[in-house]
């Protein structure tokens, strides 16, 4: 493969791995189908801490160490909670994706949840998701469209294996977990790709 083929080939990866989570900016809405119901939603832990550049999933999930963690090597205060993921249909970007929240009263969570208790299933129509503003100022307004049959195909739904496996790229946890977290200090280095590649669970094509 050439050289210019393989800067297309990252530039048109790297462009998926960006689109592979739901994500609306200040002011912005998005039509969705829900693929996955409400109580189907993968349970996992997050870390994040904004000023350190941390937004990982934990590597427990993986069956490793996690630096991340309160008791791990690399403590920095860190925020630890829970987070949920089901899979829903993009019809704007025309593309499956992780719909990634935790629960609380700044996500469309709460809303979902009024959702399912009133149709008990939020598989069955659109929904109509919006954002307004920024920090810790953040709202999203859930808007039910009429029910429907689903008009696209690729109507099955990641698992917990696929989720892990597009985390591990998104995030670069093969970087974390050669060097550690962002500005750690003395963190160890795995021996080759080879054992990264045994440890997350991934591909020979996911190893480059």
């Amino acid at each position: 493969m050439s050289i210019l083929d393989k800067i297309k080939k990252r530039i048109s990866d790297s462009s998926k791995t960006l689109t592979d989570e739901f994500y609306l900016g200040q002011d912005k809405k998005s039509r969705v189908r829900f693929i996955s119901d409400f109580e189907l939603a993968e349970e996992f832990v997050w870390h994040d801490k904004y000023k350190e550049s941390i937004n990982m999933p934990c590597l427990k999930a993986y069956n490793k160490e996690c630096p991340a963690c309160p008791d791990g090597d690399d403590k920095k205060e860190i925020r630890t909670r829970t987070i949920y993921v089901w899979t829903v249909y993009n019809h704007d970007l025309d593309k499956k994706q992780l719909f990634k929240f935790p629960a609380t009263n700044f996500t469309p969570v709460p809303a979902l949840v009024a959702m399912y208790e009133a149709y008990g299933t939020l598989c069955d129509r659109d929904f109509v998701i919006s954002r307004t503003g920024t920090g810790f100022d953040i709202a999203y307004n859930v808007v039910p469209m009429d029910k429907s049959k689903p008009k696209f195909k690729n109507n099955v739904a990641f698992t917990k294996k696929d989720i892990l496996k597009k985390w591990a790229k998104i995030y670069n946890l093969k970087e974390i977990a050669k060097n550690g977290l962002p500005s750690a200090k003395g963190s160890k280095k795995a021996e080759s790709d080879e054992d990264l590649k045994d440890e997350f669970g991934l591909d020979s094509d996911d190893i480059e």
